[in-house]
């Protein structure tokens, strides 16, 4: 009925009756979930590797919306995105590819993934004062297998 005035009329009718805010023979719940399974399926076509074109046909959706959502919503690749936020990374080319956006994230990944630490420098090391064996990580050089093994090394003894 309202097809016949042109668009800038609709601020005539109630809101209800307005072309956008109308659902045509569609539920919104179910629009919403095709919606969802669309978005998802196109991450995943564009993941593999498709354009746009291909993943319009094969969705049959117009190729424009594919577009739109694919330049919202871009594909990051997992190896360029930050292990921890997954926010996108941008390395440097022909560097060392970065893992982590920033120290913040480096580190509470890292704490939260203490199992995956390569520990190549562990050292066994025999104790100045007891002579007891102990293992040190990271330094080559300690003395002592404890603060206690060092105060009692610190100590003066009575002449």
């Amino acid at each position: 009925a309202h097809r016949d005035f042109p668009r800038w009329a609709y601020f005539l009718f109630p809101v209800e009756n307005r072309r956008k805010n109308v659902q045509y023979g569609v539920n919104a719940t179910e629009s919403e979930a095709s919606k969802m399974l669309d978005k998802q399926k196109i991450r995943e076509l564009q993941a593999k590797g498709m354009g746009y074109r291909k993943i319009a046909m094969a969705l049959g959706l117009p190729e424009n919306t594919v577009k739109s959502h694919c330049r919202r919503h871009p594909y990051i690749p997992l190896e360029e995105a930050c292990l921890q936020c997954k926010k996108a990374i941008q390395s440097t080319p022909h560097k060392r590819k970065k893992k982590f956006c920033s120290d913040a994230c480096r580190m509470v990944w890292w704490n939260a993934h203490q199992n995956l630490v390569n520990r190549k420098a562990i050292y066994s090391l025999i104790c100045r004062q007891c002579g007891k064996s102990f293992e040190s990580y990271g330094k080559s050089n300690r003395q002592y297998c404890s603060r206690a093994c060092y105060a009692q090394a610190r100590k003066k003894v009575p002449v």
